[in-house]
C-alpha cells in the first residue's frame, strides 16, 4: 500500500487541513506523491503522530492507542471530524472516507465510511458504503488486519515489542502470516499437491495402460508381420493346389471330349472312299497322331490325377485349410500357454505386492493416527499453561500498575509534605514580620500619640502666646485674671508649625504600620489555613500511599515501613516468572510444532501408503485382466481348432491358481494334424 494524498480536518491537533510549512495558500491535502521516504519533524503536542493517527483512523476506523477513541481523537473546538486517504494497492488506486459529528451532549455520532475504487479520470468504479462492509475490503486489499498493521507498518511505542515478546505463538503466527501472505504459498503447496495427486493418479493408469502392451512393440510387430507372412504362404500354397487340381481335372474332360471327336471323324472316314480319302485325310492323319500323343499324355496326366484323388478322403474331416488353421495353431499353443504361466506369475506377484502395501498401509495408519493422538494430547496441555503464562503476565502488570502507583502517591506525599513544610515555613516568616509589624505599630502608635501630645502643648503654647501678646508682668492675666509675676516673659509661639509636621508624619506613620500590621495578619491567617489544606492534603496524600503500599504488599514482599523498592527489584522476580513461563509456552509450543510436524509427516505417509495400495490393487487388477485375458486367448485358440485335433489343457477356475500348463496333448495334436496334411497334399 502506497499512500497518495491525506486529507485531516478535525482530528487531534488539526482543526483544518494542514498546509505544509513555507506554503503560501492553505492546502486541503499532504501530498505524498513523488517522495519516497518523509520524515515528519515538529515540536511536541504539533501532530506529528496525528497524521499517522489519521492514516491508521482511515484505513481501520481506529487510532494507534485504542480501538475507541473517537472521542478522543476530534478536536475540542471542531464540531465534524474528516479524514480522506488516497492510496494505491495492487496497482488499483483507491480512496476511503471516514467522518465523525459532535453530538448536541457533547458526544460523538456514528461514523461514516466510504471507499472507491479510482478510474484514470479519478471517477468512482466501484463503490462500498457502511464501515463493516469496508472494513472488511480494506483487509482484503491490505492482507493486514488492523492490529497486524498497528505492528508490523505503524508501530507505536510497545506494540512491535508485543509482537516479538509478548504475543502468544499462535497470534505472532497468524500477523506473520498476514505480512509475508504465506496463506498464499500454503494455498499454493495444496494445489501443489492436488496437482501430484492427480500427476500420480495419471501415471498409474498410463503405467496399467503401458502394462497392456509388449515390453518391445517393435519386436511383436515384426513377429507378427512374420506369422502374417507364414500364413499368406501357406494360404497361397494351398490355393495354388487347389487350381492344379482343378485344371487337371478340366483336362481329363477336356481330353476325353477330343477323343470321342476323333473316334467319330474315323468312323466316318472309314465309311468313305480311302483313296478319294487319303489326300483329305493326311492333315486330318497327322492331327490324329497328333491327338493320340497328346491323349497319351492327358491319360497319363489323368492316371496321376486319378492317383492324387485317390489320396483325397473321401470322408467330411477337415480341409486342408482346417488342418492348416490347427497345425498354426498347435504351433502357437505353447506361446500362448507360457503367457498364461506369466500372466498367472505376475498376477501372483501383484496380489502378493498389494497384500504388502496393505499391511504397510494399515501400519502407517496406526502410526498416523498415533501421532494424531499424542500431538492432541500434548495440545491439551497448553490451556494450563496458558492460564499460568496469563497470571504470571496479569500479576507482573498489576504489581508494575501497583508500583507506578505507589511511585505515584509518593511523589504526591512528598510533595504534599514540600508544601505544607513550605507554607509552615512561610508562616514562621510571616510570624516575624507580623510580630515585628505589631512592634512597629505599637511604637508608630506611642509616637503619633506623642506627636499629638507635643502638638497639644504646641497650640497651647500657641494659644498663651497669642493671649499674651502685650502683656507685661504686673498686668491682670486675661484668663484667670490674677496678675502676671514680676518675672513673667510671655511665650514662644514659633514652635507650632513643627509640631503639626511631626503630628502629621508620625500618624501617617502609624497608619501605614496599622495598615501593614492588618496585612501581615491576613496573609498569616491565609497561611494558616493553606496550612491547614496543605496538612490534609498530606494526610490524605499518605493515606492513599499506606493504601497503594497495603496493595503492593498483596502481590509481593516488601517493608510498609522502609523505602519503596526500585521497579527493578520489585518486578524482578515476576519478570522471572513471566520469563520461565514464557519458555515453557515456548517449549511446549516448539515440541507440539515437532509433534504436529511428525504427524503430518506420518499422515504424508500413510497418504503415500494408501496410495501405494491402491495402486498395487490397481496393478493386481491390471495383472488379473491380463492373466484371465491369456488364458482366455488360450482357451479360444483351442475352441477355434476341429475337435479331432482340439487338445485337452486343464486350466483353473481362477488364474493365480495357474501355475504350469500341460502342452503334453498338443504335441500329440500337432502329430496327427500333419498326418492328415500329409494325406490332404
Amino acid at each position: 500500500m502506497r499512500p497518495i494524498h491525506l486529507t485531516i480536518e478535525g482530528l487531534r491537533s488539526f482543526r483544518s487541513p494542514p498546509r505544509p510549512e513555507g506554503a503560501g495558500p492553505r492546502k486541503p491535502t499532504i501530498d505524498f506523491t513523488g517522495r519516497d521516504h518523509i520524515a515528519i519533524i515538529g515540536d511536541t503536542g504539533a501532530g506529528k503522530s496525528s497524521i499517522l493517527e489519521a492514516i491508521t483512523y482511515a484505513l481501520y476506523g481506529q487510532t494507534t492507542f485504542t480501538s475507541r477513541a473517537n472521542q478522543e481523537l476530534m478536536n475540542d473546538t471542531s464540531s465534524d471530524l474528516r479524514v480522506v486517504l488516497r492510496f494505491r494497492v495492487s496497482g488499483e488506486t483507491w480512496e476511503v472516507a471516514r467522518s465523525l459529528r459532535r453530538g448536541g451532549q457533547g458526544g460523538v455520532g456514528q461514523v461514516r465510511a466510504q471507499l472507491r475504487r479510482l478510474g484514470d479520470d479519478d471517477q468512482a468504479v466501484e463503490q462500498v458504503e457502511q464501515v463493516r462492509r469496508v472494513n472488511d475490503r480494506i483487509e482484503e486489499l491490505l492482507g493486514l488486519d488492523s492490529d497486524a498493521f498497528l505492528r508490523t507498518v505503524v508501530l507505536p511505542q510497545g506494540r512491535f515489542a508485543r509482537l516479538l515478546v509478548e504475543d502468544e505463538p499462535r497470534d505472532r503466527s497468524r500477523i506473520l502470516r498476514q505480512v509475508w501472505r504465506t496463506d498464499e504459498l500454503e494455498a499454493a503447496g495444496e494445489l501443489a499437491g492436488t496437482a501430484r495427486q492427480e500427476a500420480a493418479a495419471i501415471r498409474v493408469r498410463l503405467e496399467q495402460a503401458a502394462s497392456e502392451y509388449p515390453d518391445d512393440p517393435p519386436a511383436h510387430l515384426e513377429q507378427l508381420q512374420a506369422a502374417l507372412a507364414v500364413a499368406a504362404e501357406r494360404s497361397a500354397a494351398a490355393s495354388r493346389n487347389e487350381r492344379a487340381a482343378d485344371a487337371a481335372l478340366k483336362a481329363v474332360h477336356e481330353a476325353e471330349k477330343a477323343e470321342q471327336t476323333a473316334s467319330a471323324i474315323i468312323e466316318r472316314l472309314r465309311e468313305g472312299e480311302a483313296d478319294r480319302a487319303a489326300d483329305r485325310l493326311a492333315p486330318i492323319a497327322a492331327l490324329d497322331r497328333t491327338l493320340g500323343a497328346e491323349e497319351a499324355a492327358r491319360r497319363r496326366q489323368q492316371a496321376d490325377l486319378e492317383q492324387a484323388l485317390a489320396r483325397i478322403p473321401t470322408d467330411d474331416g477337415p480341409t486342408s485349410e482346417e488342418v492348416a488353421a490347427a497345425l498354426t495353431t498347435l504351433r502357437d499353443l505353447p506361446a500362448l500357454a507360457t503367457s498364461c504361466e506369466e500372466a498367472a506369475a505376475a498376477l501372483r506377484a501383484g496380489v502378493a505386492d498389494a497384500s504388502t502395501k496393505h499391511g504397510d498401509a494399515r501400519r502407517q495408519a496406526e502410526q498416523a493416527a498415533s501421532a494424531r493422538k499424542q500431538a492432541a494430547e500434548h495440545a491439551a496441555k497448553r490451556p494450563p499453561l496458558d492460564e499460568a503464562a496469563r497470571t504470571a503476565r496479569e500479576r507482573r502488570t498489576a504489581v508494575d500498575q501497583n508500583h507506578a502507583r505507589c511511585a505515584e502517591r509518593a511523589a504526591e506525599a512528598d510533595e504534599s509534605r514540600k508544601r505544607l513544610e513550605a507554607v509552615r515555613a512561610k508562616i514562621g516568616d510571616s510570624a516575624k514580620r507580623l510580630a515585628a509589624a505589631e512592634k512597629t505599630d505599637r511604637h508608630a502608635a506611642q509616637a503619633a500619640r506623642e506627636a499629638d501630645e507635643h502638638l497639644a502643648a504646641a497650640r497651647r503654647v500657641e494659644a498663651a502666646a497669642t493671649a499674651a501678646h502685650d502683656l507685661h508682668s504686673g498686668d491682670a492675666c486675661p484668663i484667670c485674671q490674677r496678675d502676671l509675676p514680676a518675672d513673667w516673659e510671655a511665650p514662644d509661639g514659633t514652635g507650632l508649625i513643627e509640631a503639626e509636621q511631626f503630628a502629621r508624619a508620625a500618624n501617617t506613620a502609624a497608619r501605614d504600620a496599622t495598615t501593614a500590621t492588618t496585612a501581615l495578619g491576613e496573609a498569616q491567617r491565609g497561611l494558616e489555613g493553606r496550612a491547614k489544606d496543605a496538612k490534609a492534603l498530606a494526610a490524605a496524600s499518605a493515606a492513599r500511599l499506606r493504601k497503594a503500599r497495603q496493595a503492593l504488599a498483596r502481590d509481593v514482599e516488601i517493608d510498609a515501613e522502609a523505602p519503596l523498592p526500585g521497579r527493578e527489584v520489585v518486578l524482578a522476580p515476576l519478570e522471572a516468572a513471566c520469563t520461565d513461563t514464557a519458555a515453557h509456552l515456548a517449549d511446549h509450543d516448539r515440541a507440539y510444532e515437532e509433534l504436529r510436524g511428525e504427524a503430518a509427516r506420518q499422515e504424508a505417509a500413510a497418504g503415500a501408503a494408501r496410495e501405494a495400495a491402491a495402486g498395487a490393487d490397481r496393478l493386481a487388477d491390471q495383472s488379473r485382466r491380463n492373466a484371465d485375458q491369456a488364458i482366455e486367448r488360450l482357451e479360444a485358440a483351442v475352441r477355434a481348432m476341429p475337435p479331432p485335433y482340439r487338445p485337452s489343457l486343464v486350466l483353473p477356475d481362477d488364474a493365480a491358481e495357474l501355475q504350469r500348463v500341460d502342452t503334453r496333448r498338443v504335441s500329440e495334436q500337432t502329430k496327427v494334424a500333419q498326418k492328415r496334411a500329409q494325406v490332404l497334399q
